[in-house]
């Protein structure tokens, strides 16, 4: 779609920044307050008059409509006086019916896919107006640019292009995909498979650690000039990639990952060896300014997503793959950090042997798997270029058998400062005999929008609530931000009864259906769909499985999602339960926990 296009270009050592904005498509700084809207009125409905709380509950359920109404065609479509929906937008806060139609409106763009903002943005079209009604608009934003664009101005900017040393792109928003296609992702990927328990905790502190300590040729501030200079960023990442065929099999790969534009692949090659074979761990003092970081990182992320936390490390109990991200990312990591930190001037030495020692080990030939997303010319020209950045990797040794993972169910409690919980149910429908369908991402969405939603969110006040069910039989269903503890352990204990009285009626079955495959076709950037087709390839899944869950979730029924009940119950007999939350909570409920501990 064609928008008005400005060229701000700015000259800078004979390099040139190109950015391209959509007039349209502005980015507003008001994240903090998409849901300002449904927070007010899950805030006040308690208090509401009958009338505020049929207006709340349509709303609530049809903001894509609500969004078009005036205040008198919306007290007619629920049944109210106009002066009720006035009064209704004053009792949320707002100043008036127009504010509170700007916040509906905020709400609507931030919540809808982009199908819908068409339609928000054009209205409601009839299917034989759809073709019509895009292209005329596409005509007029065209002939505008032709109007309002200074063609002396776009011929500076054409020749101070052609002309620079660099070109750096930069895509906003909606004209991101445009720039993606001019570079490409390579992604190195090696195997780890054979890192055992103890020394995987080191791999995180690795992660943190290249790229940002000084190598053979450059101190570690120039190293990250020459990387944005050069590329679009070059990244390390830890990943585990469980085989949906084989029980507990697993590939466990560390992955360096890089965005390089065609003309600058020579370069980013060699930023690469640069990292991967040239990182000096020599500097102590950079060293431990890196644990620091690590440590205060890890730190916010166990207060501020300890849902995330506390799910992984309920799985981590009986599931190898939570275990392996558990001690690369998770609580078990940050208590190494904690160690390394408070006793550096000890085990510093042993600290950068054995990130040599993993160096050496990891990054050779033997264990390299390379992932590439470009087109045909990107994909020729790695070939022509690669094999000079192999000949910089030893061969190594081939990565031996994986390593065997002990589980051991703990049940935690872990003491925070906060005054919240985040409550965590986890367990393994494989292991108890049952299948993974694609019925399971229909209650997904279920729980999401009803039952846990309702329980947890509407009437136990925690701020959210998620569920997941991955095809290796992982299981879990965890809180945010969650006032209470033991009440939201009994609402899980509920859904298997919840889903045995299952009865959608066709509209809401079809509602779910549209919430769940909208959600298995996201729009994906070139990136994103490279590591898809990774991922599907180290985890064994093949586009047949693929067009067969998303022929069960298609043709669910009621009944289908009824039959999950007896999954459901087999996951939570399991009694994996973690709990990170306010001290005297916990303690309260200390005979729910096999363990309580302090999370710091």
């Amino acid at each position: 779609m064609h928008e008005i296009l400005h060229f701000p270009v700015k000259v800078i050592q004979s390099k040139v920044l190109f950015v391209a904005q959509l007039l349209w498509d502005k980015e507003e700084n008001m994240m903090s307050n998409t849901n300002d809207l449904l927070n007010r009125i899950n805030n006040c409905y308690s208090s509401m008059s009958k009338g505020q709380k049929l207006l709340a509950t349509y709303i609530t359920d049809n903001y894509d409509k609500a969004v078009f109404l005036t205040a008198a065609k919306m007290g007619e479509t629920v049944g109210v006086s106009e002066s009720t929906v006035v009064r209704f937008a004053t009792y949320l806060g707002y100043k008036g019916y127009p504010e509170f139609q700007r916040a509906l409106e905020e709400l609507v763009r931030n919540k809808l896919n982009s199908v819908q903002r068409m339609e928000v943005t054009y209205g409601r079209i009839s299917q034989s107006k759809i073709l019509e009604t895009v292209l005329s608009a596409d005509a007029d934003k065209i002939k505008t640019t032709l109007e309002k664009i200074d063609h002396s101005a776009f011929e500076v900017a054409v020749s101070t292009i052609l002309e620079a040393k660099n070109i750096y792109i930069v895509g906003i928003r909606s004209c991101a995909p445009l720039a993606s296609f001019l570079g490409f992702y390579l992604n190195l990927m090696f195997d780890i498979s054979d890192i055992t328990e103890e020394e995987l905790p080191y791999l995180g502190v690795l992660k943190a650690v290249l790229g940002y300590m000084d190598t053979e040729h450059y101190n570690y501030a120039d190293l990250a000039n020459e990387i944005n200079l050069m590329t679009g960023g070059i990244s390390s990442q830890i990943n585990i990639y469980a085989d949906t065929k084989k029980k507990d099999s697993f590939h466990a790969k560390y992955e360096v990952r890089s965005k390089i534009l065609y003309q600058n692949l020579e370069e980013g090659l060699r930023l690469l060896s640069e990292i991967l074979m040239g990182t000096q761990i020599t500097d102590e003092k950079r060293l431990y300014e890196i644990l620091a970081r690590i440590k205060s990182r890890l730190q916010m992320s166990l207060s501020s997503a300890g849902h995330s936390v506390s799910a992984m490390r309920a799985m981590s109990y009986f599931s190898p793959v939570a275990r392996f991200n558990d001690l690369v990312g998770g609580i078990a990591l940050y208590r190494t950090i904690a160690e390394l930190e408070e006793h550096f001037e000890e085990k510093k030495q042993f600290l950068m042997d054995k990130l040599r020692s993993l160096t050496e080990k990891i990054f050779v030939k033997n264990r390299l798997l390379i992932s590439l997303t470009a087109d045909a010319e990107g994909y020729q020209l790695l070939e022509e270029k690669f094999p000079q950045f192999l000949t910089v990797l030893p061969d190594g040794e081939k990565e031996g058998e994986a390593v065997t993972f002990h589980c051991e169910k703990k049940n935690e409690g872990f003491l925070d400062a906060s005054k919240v919980q985040y409550v965590s149910r986890a367990g393994n429908y494989l292991s108890k005999g049952y299948s993974y369908t694609g019925a399971l991402r229909i209650l997904k969405v279920i729980l999401s929008y009803d039952y846990l939603w309702i329980n947890v969110r509407v009437k136990g006040g925690a701020y959210g609530c998620m569920s997941g069910f991955m095809r290796n039989g992982d299981a879990y269903f965890t809180s945010y931000r969650d006032p209470n503890l033991k009440s939201t352990n009994e609402i899980y204990e509920g859904i298997p009864a919840y889903l045995r009285a299952f009865d959608a009626d066709e509209r809401d079955m079809t509602k779910y259906i549209i919430g769940t495959v909208s959600d298995m076709d996201t729009p994906l950037n070139p990136a994103a769909k490279g590591m898809r087709s990774v991922s599907a390839y180290l985890t064994n899944i093949s586009y047949e499985e693929l067009q067969r869950e998303r022929n069960e979730v298609l043709d669910a029924q009621p009944e289908n999602i009824k039959n999950l009940a007896v999954l459901i119950e087999a996951v939570l007999a399991q009694d994996a339960l973690c709990v990170i939350g306010a001290e005297e909570n916990v303690e309260a409920e200390k005979d729910m926990f096999l363990e309580v501990k302090n999370l710091y």
